[in-house]
């Protein structure tokens, strides 16, 4: 998804830019009912972030691993923990390509790709022995930490489009930890920006407050990004690889 579009949003996001730095009371609702948008300047120096399977975080470089003999205590604890729990389980994940992504104190985290997509294990240390706890679809994202949650955005489909010029982007965050239906307005933090030649990546973190989960809304954010955005892609961090930053399906 390229942006080489051109908009009158150009004069806009000029405008958006002088108000904003100047402090002006510019950013209004732009709906009814809808708080005003977050104003949003990118951090530099972020620590790449972890990522997370089923909640549980690990380093992402270890699913490039090269496979392994799958030898050792925790392997062995492994296919004990599959013994105990046979036919509990769909398929035959004793048979596929565990790699141990995580390894502490009192818990193990294995990832396998089934080639239908990722599996995870999470086992926990009770005493000498390692107990299952919960195993799943790995539906892997990016995992900030310091209570924060990392969150999906898309550019708003009510506002102009950006052009090659822009270095305002006016995006919906989705904050995706229980919050009680409420906006995250004043809770999402700096983005983490990475600029390369071909694609801008940008990765949004909300800070949590808890609460029910019956959904949360749209917010409204704008992004001042630290140079243009030119002829590149713009790709949402919160997926790991970075994916096209677009709403989610419906």
């Amino acid at each position: 998804m390229k942006f080489r579009r051109r908009f009158l949003g150009a004069l806009f996001a000029g405008v958006l830019v002088i108000t904003a730095c100047s402090g002006g009371p510019f950013l209004v609702s732009r709906a009814d009912g809808e708080p005003a948008p977050q104003l949003l300047r990118p951090v530099t120096n972020q620590p790449a972030p972890l990522a997370s399977c089923g909640g549980h975080p690990f380093a992402p470089e270890a699913l490039d691993a090269p496979p392994t003999d799958q030898v050792g205590p925790e392997f062995d604890a492994l296919r004990a923990v599959f013994a105990a729990h046979a036919g509990e389980f769909e398929g035959t994940p004793e048979q596929e390509p565990w790699k141990l992504v995580d390894k502490q104190d009192d818990q193990l985290l294995f990832v396998a790709d089934s080639g239908s997509g990722l599996l995870y294990v999470f086992l926990r240390r009770q005493g000498d022995i390692w107990k299952f706890a919960n195993m799943g679809d790995c539906q892997l994202h990016a995992a900030l930490g310091d209570g924060a949650g990392a969150a999906r955005w898309w550019l708003d489909p009510r506002r102009p489009f950006p052009t090659a010029d822009s270095v305002v982007l006016e995006i919906l965050v989705l904050e995706q930890a229980c919050a009680s239906g409420n906006y995250a307005t004043g809770r999402i933090l700096p983005p983490a920006v990475v600029y390369e030649a071909e694609a801008i990546t940008v990765t949004i973190g909300v800070r949590g407050v808890g609460g029910t989960c019956q959904g949360n809304p749209d917010t409204p954010a704008v992004l001042t990004l630290n140079e243009p955005l030119g002829d590149r892609e713009l790709l949402d961090g919160f997926f790991i690889p970075p994916a096209p930053a677009l709403p989610p399906a419906p």
